[in-house]
């Protein structure tokens, strides 16, 4: 069923099939969080946007309980970056580490959620409801880290490229999770992410 069948507006086929591979990316096991557990964060961070008023409440209400099984420091980060990511310092990465938050659970978290709120303004804007998540699927964290992750200097950490003018920091930081956002997505909600970055060739 196409995703957006109830818009009154026609959607291209390719952005509906993108939306769609997406929701049920949020479903299936990450590298660093399960696909409950990723379900979780998108169900927080679309807590967060209606209680700041930027989206408006679903006619099938979200679960609580879903977001509420997140560690705290996980869901403050997931609300953070749903609200407000010019925000994010480095001194909210360095908050998030110090709540034993790995580098890459961090980036795991921004990439699911900037997808997210992607997603959840688009259906806004054509005047539909939230898409519906698809149930988890099983499975663990592959735990995979690139072998080239590093840091690239005392201002900020940059992982996942062996060459600084590879890519523009932001998309050079997500690779430090394979996948974890696609190009369009990192260059219109994900601005600043606590002074680490993202690579391109990483990001689908």
């Amino acid at each position: 069923m196409n995703l957006y069948a109830d818009s009154d507006l026609p959607i291209r086929a390719a952005l509906v099939q993108a939306h769609t591979d997406t929701l049920h990316s949020f479903a299936a096991p990450g590298h660093w969080y399960s696909g409950a557990e990723r379900r979780a964060l998108v169900t927080a961070a679309r807590q967060a946007r209606v209680e700041a008023g930027l989206q408006e409440v679903d006619a099938s209400p979200v679960s609580a309980s879903l977001s509420g099984a997140l560690p705290a420091p996980v869901k403050k980060i997931a609300r953070q970056v749903a609200v407000s990511t010019n925000d994010l310092e480095r001194s909210f990465f360095e908050q998030a580490l110090a709540a034993g938050i790995s580098d890459a659970q961090y980036v795991e978290i921004v990439g699911v959620v900037s997808r997210a709120v992607n997603v959840d303004v688009f259906a806004r804007g054509i005047g539909v409801p939230l898409r519906p998540l698809p149930g988890a699927t099983d499975g663990a964290p592959s735990q995979h880290r690139p072998r080239t992750a590093r840091g690239e200097d005392e201002a900020k950490q940059v992982y996942g490229s062996a060459d600084p003018q590879a890519a523009p920091f932001i998309y050079r930081a997500l690779s430090i999770v394979l996948g974890a956002c696609s190009c369009a997505t990192a260059r219109i909600f994900v601005r600043r992410l606590g002074s680490i970055a993202i690579h391109p060739h990483a990001i689908r």
